[in-house]
């Protein structure tokens, strides 16, 4: 309880700092023990929820929520300045506050937008009450709520998640006032709106998400969007005055790029969740991870997930880089792998791309710069693999083959593969032979 200064305003101040931000929301999870003696299943999902629950803030994740933070300090400054403020405005029956522009993060499914969502809701403080030296009762002090579309089927059922204690079945034109009133007497500073992908399965149902929106800026605090880059394309088509109350502030969340410090340490903390199973430094392979999944952290998740279930059917426990290179080529991961290598190939801004993976907004040129870079680090570690392989004469590309094929468990009979014997005059591979593979590979990419 804060009976000095300004409780709705103080309570802001330890997190607006970018390092206590990072310090505040990061989640380490606890080394894994005992996968060996789970059944295959079971230990490979200890290793994805081990890997989901984790979470490192890098330099972007942790810009976003400080300019959320930021909002929601100006809100809480410039509508509760004081106590006597707040009680007068807390019995008006309408709140006098100019409807919000929402801020809506973009970004391609599986960049980590909805667990940046859940930083946000543990970097906030936690619910208490204020007390006032006039003598009235305290009242709550509530920071942020947030609001899930799933399970909801209409614009009433999610709107009565912010005025939980309204009784009857008002008109949602009401609700939005109703709702209005009920956080600013809570002192609510910050919404969270996620889960819309479940409000957009049709054309109606895009109308009905666009009502909503425009809606909640009439809650009269900032508000927070969660999106995918195909709602951003549905918006767009929208009318122009409802674009403009929409789309003023939008916030692109990309990949962080193979050599950037943010992906490193991702990878670092991977690892340190499953010690001893793979056999490989995941950071010394930033580059070449990062060339299969395309920087998006739910795919490389399922990648790693994916080799290592095809290595305890193989009748081991770990797992080389091999194996992490064949569940990528595999028929269960064809749907990711597509996806993965349509990013590499055309950026994510090209109009060939699907909607879905095509970001609506320009993006910054600072942000396509660091974005480019990537895709051309990770073009250039394939190029690199392929003119290996290319140098190889056919006996050892046979040899690598075979023993590949035989660690995963792929071969019956070893007579199958056996590499031959290169006849004796058969000719080495000339440095043109090397580099014109290459080049036909890098045209492929």
């Amino acid at each position: 309880m804060s009976q000095i200064g300004n409780p709705w305003v103080d309570r802001f101040h330890p997190i607006l700092d970018l390092a206590a931000i990072k310090e505040k929301t990061r989640i380490r999870v606890k080394p894994l023990r005992g996968l060996d003696d789970n059944l295959i299943e079971e230990a490979a999902d200890r290793i994805k929820d081990a890997w989901e629950t984790t979470f490192y803030p890098t330099e972007r994740a942790c810009q976003i929520m400080l300019e959320a933070v930021q909002s929601a300090t100006s809100h809480a400054a410039r509508h509760h300045p004081d106590y006597k403020t707040h009680l007068a405005r807390a019995y008006q029956e309408e709140v006098s506050i100019e409807p919000y522009v929402p801020m809506m993060l973009w970004g391609p499914a599986g960049t980590g937008k909805s667990e940046l969502g859940k930083a946000l809701l543990r970097l906030f403080p936690e619910p208490g009450f204020v007390d006032f030296p006039s003598g009235h009762g305290p009242m709550p002090l509530v920071a942020i709520r947030r609001i899930k579309a799933q399970g909801k089927s209409s614009i009433g059922l999610i709107l009565k998640q912010l005025a939980p204690d309204t009784a009857g079945s008002p008109k949602v034109a009401d609700l939005y006032s109703l709702c209005a009133r009920y956080q600013y007497n809570c002192g609510v500073c910050f919404l969270l709106v996620d889960e819309l992908q479940f409000f957009t399965q049709s054309k109606g149902a895009n109308t009905l998400l666009t009502q909503l929106l425009l809606g909640l800026s009439y809650v009269k605090v900032p508000f927070f969007v969660i999106a995918n880059f195909s709602l951003g394309h549905r918006l767009k088509q929208r009318n122009s005055e409802e674009l403009q109350r929409l789309l003023g502030r939008p916030i692109v969340l990309l990949p962080d790029g193979p050599e950037s410090r943010d992906w490193h340490a991702v990878l670092n903390e991977y690892q340190l969740a499953v010690p001893g199973v793979f056999e490989y430094s995941f950071q010394s392979n930033a580059t070449a991870l990062w060339s299969l999944c395309a920087g998006l952290k739910r795919v490389l998740v399922r990648l790693l997930v994916l080799s290592y279930r095809k290595v305890r059917n193989a009748g081991r426990f770990k797992v080389t880089w091999g194996d992490v290179e064949l569940a990528y080529a595999s028929m269960e991961f064809a749907t990711y792998r597509s996806e993965v290598e349509t990013i590499i190939l055309h950026g994510m801004s090209s109009p060939a791309l699907r909607e879905d993976l095509r970001c609506p907004f320009p993006i910054s040129p600072a942000e396509a710069e660091k974005f480019k870079s990537a895709l051309r680090a990770s073009r250039e570690e394939r190029l690199a693999q392929a003119a290996f392989r290319s140098s190889m004469s056919v006996s050892e590309r046979r040899a690598a083959d075979f023993v590949s094929a035989t660690i995963n468990g792929h071969i019956e009979s070893r007579s199958e593969v056996l590499p031959r014997t290169p006849k004796k005059n058969s000719k080495k591979r000339s440095a043109e032979s090397i580099k014109e593979a290459g080049e036909r590979f890098r045209k492929s990419i």
